[in-house]
């Protein structure tokens, strides 16, 4: 016997009602053909990448995501600085990951970056922590909440660069303001990486 309920319909019970299979069949479909987000879907890539190329242990890219993730800070808290101050000198002061002329095409990537790192390095790395001496519990109680917070940071991700699609302006006026969404993006996957790394024992 088989048991199905449909949300639409609200049918349950032990055979399925044709509107119950004709409303499952057609959620199925709707789900298949809904887009998927870009940083949702270059999180997914990240992380099929990942598994062809398995990890044997995870504080070491931890603290490379860690080094990815201080680079964008640091370009994007030059950037502030341009916008804030908006004269040719700081207009051309040296960029990290871009030359200034390019500024606005590197922070418009910056979601997207950031949902390849928890896909590629951060989450790869932490569900492998036990390899560097934490404890299994500790292990898995983090990898549980570490998905969740990668899962809200993406789906923040995809917004903040659905924002930015639409013009650099919105970033360059929250920079003006005093915040900036980049920096909350970047410092949220850092926050991340930061909880990991101190389970770490200091000689792993």
């Amino acid at each position: 016997m088989i048991t199905t309920y449909c949300h639409r319909f609200g049918d349950f019970g032990g055979v399925a009602s044709p509107s119950s299979k004709r409303c499952c069949a057609n959620q199925k479909k709707e789900t298949l053909m809904r887009p998927i987000k870009p940083c949702r879907k270059a999180f997914n890539e990240a992380q099929a990448f990942r598994a062809t190329v398995p990890l044997p242990k995870g504080r070491y890219k931890l603290e490379q995501a860690q080094w990815e993730l201080r680079r964008f800070r640091s370009d994007i808290d030059s950037i502030i600085k341009i916008v804030r101050n908006g004269n040719a000198k700081t207009a051309k002061a040296a960029l990290v990951c871009c030359a200034p002329a390019e500024r606005a095409v590197f922070l418009k990537r910056i979601p997207r970056h950031i949902a390849n790192i928890l896909g590629r390095l951060i989450l790869p790395a932490i569900a492998k922590l036990e390899a560097d001496g934490v404890s299994r519990q500790q292990a898995r109680t983090l990898l549980q909440d570490a998905k969740q917070r990668a899962d809200d940071i993406i789906d923040n991700a995809d917004h903040v660069h659905r924002l930015l699609k639409a013009g650099i302006k919105t970033e360059y006026d929250a920079m003006r303001a005093g915040g900036s969404h980049l920096r909350q993006l970047v410092d949220s996957a850092e926050d991340l990486v930061q909880t990991a790394l101190a389970l770490c024992p200091v000689d792993s």
